[in-house]
């Protein structure tokens, strides 16, 4: 039997816009009885050859509930943006994270290869150089850390934040990235910058295509859940196509949702994992009462990190990259803490139950998480040009 638990969720929605879109704040909580998905990680039967340690996919047993959802994202979405590192920057000359993403949108999901960018962002490992990220290298200036805000803010200092304009300073933790690489090592937690210079990139990337109105904004380590594969989370993927000039940005990932601050160490309650979502087991077809759960769409951005899978208008794309940069801040706060609290005509969308989950945070043990999708932003530091470095060594050795 499977493991139950008890969740808090919004009450039901129906087909009108106004009961979609409900406000976080007015919600009524209702107690549901839910089914516990695991986490994925076996490798689908039949399935071309891919990497074992990224194979989480749908399997060619039970998949009409994928291809649907697929066909639902494409009807919201004109294109899909992932967010991957370049090759230089992957430990091997394959990139695991890149498999494991055509796997699940393109075998998965049955998305065409020509709607997906698979986009090569900031890699810490070519801090203040980026020669291929070409926002980056049109806004490339002869200052000293031209890529991050002048000045760095106060201890605490909030100036500016949820103003009409850009927040004014560098948050004060990122004081060690103004000093760059040190001895060729650059701390580990500037590597937060890298994905909001990431992000305002793609999203440039995608206002130089006009055809496209739509953007979906995925990171390179996530996973379906099973609210995307429910009757109810298609739905509401038709209702962003069907409404699209009723939104501006819509949130379809989440995690640490209520979280004052990001635990080192934090294992999320049966509650919490149905908001920010687990993988959905290979070749699963949702049924029962997990297909049964409403999913609303809530009115605002609640609290609450991650932006994993972010949906973004022209509109909210200019104003991001005109909010983002210089870099100020890690792209997850400087979205509730600034770009939530703007009053302006941009319209933001939550669901309420993520569509798309990082594997790494689904509840499982750490251990246990394929280590090509571990996160990257935490851990040792990393070494500037160290793949540069080794191939030179090898070089040398050979000439030896």
């Amino acid at each position: 039997m499977w493991p139950q638990l008890y969740a808090l969720c919004v009450s039901s929605p129906c087909s009108d816009a106004p009961r979609f879109m409900r406000s976080a704040s007015k919600r009524h909580h209702v107690v549901l009885l839910a089914l516990c998905w695991s986490p994925c990680a076996a490798k689908r039967a039949g399935h071309r050859h891919r990497r074992a340690s990224v194979a989480m996919h749908a399997g060619v047993g039970n998949h009409t509930a994928w291809k649907r959802a697929g066909r639902a994202l494409l009807g919201a979405f004109d294109h899909i943006w992932v967010l991957t590192l370049p090759p230089s920057a992957s430990h091997s000359g394959d990139n695991p994270r890149t498999e494991h993403m055509r796997s699940l949108l393109e075998d998965d999901l049955g998305i065409p290869r020509e709607r997906v960018t698979m986009f090569n962002g900031a890699s810490s490992r070519e801090w203040g150089t980026w020669p291929d990220v070409t926002f980056l290298q049109q806004q490339r200036r002869a200052a000293a850390n031209w890529w991050m805000a002048p000045r760095l803010c106060a201890v605490g200092e909030t100036t500016g934040l949820g103003s009409p304009g850009p927040p004014p300073c560098l948050q004060a933790r990122y004081a060690r990235c103004l000093q760059g690489p040190v001895n060729g090592t650059l701390v580990r937690m500037c590597n937060e910058l890298c994905y909001t210079l990431s992000v305002v990139s793609a999203l440039d990337d995608f206002l130089r295509h006009p055809e496209r109105k739509r953007a979906l904004i995925l990171e390179d380590d996530i996973c379906a859940t099973p609210a995307l594969l429910s009757a109810d989370g298609r739905r509401r993927m038709w209702w962003l196509h069907s409404h699209a000039s009723e939104w501006d940005l819509v949130k379809l990932g989440d995690c640490y949702r209520g979280l004052p601050f990001v635990p080192k160490r934090h294992q999320p309650s049966p509650g919490e994992l149905l908001t920010s979502g687990t993988c959905a087991p290979p070749g699963s077809a949702v049924s029962g009462r997990i297909s049964e759960l409403p999913n609303a769409l809530l009115a605002g951005i609640p609290w609450g990190y991650c932006t994993h899978a972010l949906g973004v208008s022209r509109r909210m794309a200019r104003h991001i990259v005109k909010n983002a940069f210089p870099a100020t801040d890690v792209f997850d706060s400087l979205l509730i803490s600034h770009l939530a609290r703007q009053h302006g005509p941009h319209r933001m969308l939550t669901l309420n139950y993520s569509v798309f989950a990082q594997v790494a945070k689904t509840g499982v043990d750490a251990k246990s998480v394929p280590k090509g999708l571990r996160s990257q932003n935490h851990g040792a530091p990393v070494r500037i040009g160290r793949t540069l470095k080794k191939q030179r060594l090898r070089k040398a050795k050979v000439f030896t």
